[in-house]
């Protein structure tokens, strides 16, 4: 649309970047729905490679080749042409310019190449804080022009130009500027006889996770925004440069596959911090500050607004810091300081819990409250095998029940994980509140199972996890929408959770000689009576399940005889 309305002079054409999200199903599903507009790939490593090249068909896809390149790649990629494969490698450094050329002139070929720009704008931003200027990849255009001095005839075999800003970019303006120095560059190129035929503006069309427009990670544009800020700035230089406009290659793999994953998350255990009972005996030789409490709590009015919660607080919070500070010189008894916790606890969650059900905003100075009064909700899964980029670089993604969702939430919770890691947790969410560090939850019901879903998991989140804990990968429902199909999808494919003995295999131990060493252990008890054959039996055969078993929480009598 874009193209059309400004009138630009080519086309468009995507690229999928392997290291998004490198599963043999994402790849595939993305290749056979953009065939039919000539979707390509990008590869950045020799194993991204070899997976990329026999998705190729014909000349119609282009494959471009970033990242580091040893001599075996760039022969590859040759290899490829020689196929009448668009697969271009585009270089990233000096020495890898060099070294191509010599390949070339060593085999007798003619490849075409890229070379990656390394620009003055970019968007500094949590995801690409070395975009440019001073990036990791890329020549600048002082490196460029000497490299084409020294190498001359590889000036009309330069067939793509690329440059990146970000994988997230979150400024348009930016982004613009960018792509108007890139197609600088590029018209300087043609105008000296280069064979340019693509602009590659890598990476950058954001997802919008939720965060509010404005704020570090807020998007605040649409596709049709950022699609106009690439053309209108490549139209206008190219057309004041009287240059013929390149083919636009865009490598969106964030937009592409982040919405195509939710991970859905079983609630083990709540842990909340208790207040009082009706029969709570105030301590004998209770201060002031501690009947107060009480008082507060069992017969205090509840607030009537905003206002009036803060000042309710504010009394409460007072007495409670009297009554620590006592504790803490030895003036105090802890059974009084128990009971005046618990006293604060009430008030405040009362404060909570009126404005969680009249939908006022929770004040500022309240919002610490909120953290420290939320339940510690016990999940089964781990932040760094399923939700690595929270960790790493604190970025946050949309999640809540999965039912309920006519109720409003009445409590607030901290998901913490199996991991033995205080690390394990979920300390940031995405909410209307001004303080996101607790997620609005409803109130547990016994006995009845409670989901969360965490959503738009599909781009990185699959490939970073790392198996921390020996926590392994989850199992997967591959469902696709099916309006023939009586509830409107169907499931393609399951793929069942990495096992205990499959990730002990990666990590370097054998199975058969931990079976081994378990049953030789078992047998020199057994000979001297120190275990039951019975037992022993049981022992090895609950070894033996858990070797066979997902590695996280499974409900269930597995503990077996007693011995």
């Amino acid at each position: 649309d874009a193209i059309r309305k400004t009138g630009y002079g080519n086309r468009h054409m995507g690229l999928y970047p392997i290291k998004v999200n490198p599963l043999r199903h994402v790849v595939a599903e993305i290749q056979d729905a953009g065939r039919a507009y000539g979707m390509g790939l990008e590869c950045g490593s020799r194993a991204e490679l070899a997976a990329a090249m026999p998705h190729l068909r014909g000349d119609r896809h282009l494959l471009v080749c970033n990242g580091v390149k040893d001599e075996s790649m760039l022969a590859l990629a040759m290899d490829a042409q020689r196929l009448g494969r668009q697969v271009i490698p585009v270089v990233q450094s000096p020495e890898e310019f060099a070294a191509l050329c010599t390949i070339a002139a060593r085999r007798g070929d003619d490849p075409t190449l890229g070379v990656r720009i390394r620009l003055s704008n970019g968007t500094l931003d949590r995801w690409d804080r070395y975009a440019v200027p001073d990036a990791k990849f890329g020549l600048s255009p002082a490196d460029l022009l000497e490299l084409l001095a020294q190498y001359p005839d590889a000036l009309p075999r330069l067939g793509l130009l690329h440059f990146h800003v970000g994988s997230q970019v979150t400024d348009l303006t930016r982004l613009q500027h960018a792509a108007a120095e890139a197609a600088q560059v590029y018209a300087s190129l043609i105008q000296r006889g280069a064979g340019l035929r693509y602009l590659d503006v890598g990476g950058g069309l954001g997802v919008e996770y939720g965060d509010a427009p404005g704020s570090p990670a807020g998007l605040g544009y649409s596709l049709a925004d950022y699609a106009h800020a690439i053309v209108a700035a490549v139209n206008e230089v190219c057309r004041s440069r009287s240059v013929p406009h390149p083919v636009l290659v865009c490598e969106s793999g964030r937009a592409v596959t982040a919405h195509h994953s939710v991970l859905i998350v079983p609630v083990l255990s709540v842990r909340e911090r208790r207040g009082l009972t009706a029969d709570t005996v105030t301590p004998p030789q209770a201060g002031d500050a501690t009947a107060l409490l009480i008082r507060q709590a069992l017969h205090g009015p509840a607030p009537v607004n905003a206002g009036d919660a803060s000042a309710l607080l504010s009394r409460a919070h007072h007495a409670y810091g009297k009554v620590g500070a006592s504790f803490a010189e030895g003036r105090v008894a802890m059974e009084e300081f128990a009971v005046a916790e618990r006293a604060f606890v009430t008030v405040a969650r009362r404060i909570v819990e009126y404005l969680g059900r009249t939908g006022l905003p929770v004040p500022a100075q309240i919002g610490p409250l909120v953290r420290s009064l939320a339940d510690r909700v016990l999940c089964d899964f781990s932040v760094f095998q399923s939700l690595p980029d929270h960790w790493g670089s604190g970025q946050t993604f949309p999640v809540m029940p999965i039912d309920r969702l006519n109720e409003r939430p009445t409590r607030h919770g901290i998901l913490v994980d199996l991991t033995c890691d205080a690390d394990g947790r979920i300390d940031r969410y995405i909410s209307s509140d001004p303080d996101a560090t607790a997620l609005p939850l409803h109130a547990p019901r016994p006995g009845v199972r409670t989901e969360l879903g965490f959503f738009l998991m599909g781009a990185y989140e699959d490939v970073l996890g790392a198996p921390h804990n020996l926590l392994g990968r989850v199992p997967e429902v591959h469902v696709r929408t099916d309006e023939c199909a009586a509830q409107g999808f169907r499931i393609e494919n399951i793929v069942p959770a990495t096992t205990v003995a499959d990730l002990l295999t990666q990590m370097g131990y054998l199975e058969a000689e931990l079976r081994g060493a378990m049953g030789d252990i078992v047998a020199s008890m057994t000979v001297t009576d120190e275990l039951s054959a019975e037992a022993g039996y049981g022992l090895i055969d609950r070894y033996a399940k858990c070797l066979e078993q997902g590695t996280y929480y499974e409900t269930g009598d597995v503990a077996g005889p007693k011995s």
